[in-house]
């Protein structure tokens, strides 16, 4: 089991104009954990709603700093999220700043939350799970699920999506999500984190977008102009398809792939492996995306 210490937490959250209130619950709850190692919390809350986000006393008196940047309000949660990844790049390829864990939260993180989230005492409790998974798998692996037996949260090869809430979305990718994939987030050049994608295989995805992922993950996954690639897919418009598809692409956008073949090893039983859609085999023939050879460390 690979072991990633950190010493900050970044919690980055998409808003739009949802209610904030649980979140000084949580920053206390994370503060004071006895399970966490010994961290700042460094709060970034990017906002898109028509009206400014301020701050209040009790969420400032818990992180050790706190920055809000209003956003223009295009492309989902997967523009902020790029937008962070983008502009924090540098940071997590330095040495002090690659010790980080980066929790990614919508404004109202319970929103589509599965049933499995009832076992866990709340939300603090649940990203306490993510953070300590991330220490031991550089990501909230265990979190990461198949979810194919949901036919609206589909995450198949010829996946596509016409309207969200009755509204068509625009612009339309033109192909289906397994061909956008390969194109863009499978990769595989110099430096970058590829996984293959072919007909019949299934994504593991963070449901609800909710995940956290280790700073030195982010960095070996690709580079920051491959991430900046990446946000031109969604930074025009308001509801694109593409953002649609990045809600079931971000295991592979972040690097969090290259450690399932370790979690899976470390979690089968009898041959199987335990998974959001059932179990499956633990090998070639899974079903899951096929990884690429892990590059290498990317030099800081």
């Amino acid at each position: 089991m690979g072991q990633y210490s950190y010493n900050c937490i970044e919690i980055v959250i998409a808003r739009y104009k949802e209610d904030l209130s649980w979140l000084p619950l949580v920053l206390e709850e994370l503060a004071n954990s006895t399970r966490l190692p010994p961290c700042s919390i460094v709060l970034f809350v990017y906002n898109k709603g028509p009206e400014p986000y301020t701050v209040s006393p009790n969420i400032s008196s818990l992180a050790s700093h706190v920055h809000v940047q209003p956003l223009l309000n295009v492309g989902r949660e997967s523009h902020t999220y790029l937008h962070h990844i983008v502009s924090r790049y540098e940071a997590y390829a330095s040495p002090e700043g690659s010790r980080t864990a980066v929790l990614f939260l919508q404004g109202d993180p319970t929103d589509h939350l599965p049933q499995w989230y009832k076992e866990y005492d709340g939300l603090g409790s649940l990203l306490e799970s993510f953070l300590l998974d991330t220490q031991s798998w550089g990501a909230s692996l265990t979190f990461a699920k198949e979810h194919e037996y949901v036919e609206h949260f589909a995450a198949h090869y010829s996946f596509n999506i016409e309207r969200h809430n009755g509204i068509p979305v625009h612009p339309r990718v033109g192909k289906p999500f397994g061909v956008w994939f390969q194109e863009h987030v499978g990769g595989g050049g110099a430096g970058e984190a590829g996984a293959t994608f072919r007909e019949g295989q299934l994504l593991r995805w963070w449901i609800a977008v909710l995940f956290c992922v280790h700073a030195s993950r982010l960095v070996q996954a690709r580079s920051r102009d491959s991430y900046q690639q990446l946000l031109g897919c969604v930074d025009r418009d308001v509801d694109p398809e593409a953002g649609h598809y990045f809600e079931r692409a971000w295991v592979y956008v972040t690097g969090a792939h290259l450690g399932l073949p370790e979690w899976d090893a470390a979690h089968a039983t009898a041959g199987t492996v335990g998974r959001g859609g059932g179990s499956a085999e633990a090998d070639s023939g899974s079903g899951v995306v096929g990884l690429a050879d892990p590059p290498a460390q990317r030099q800081t």
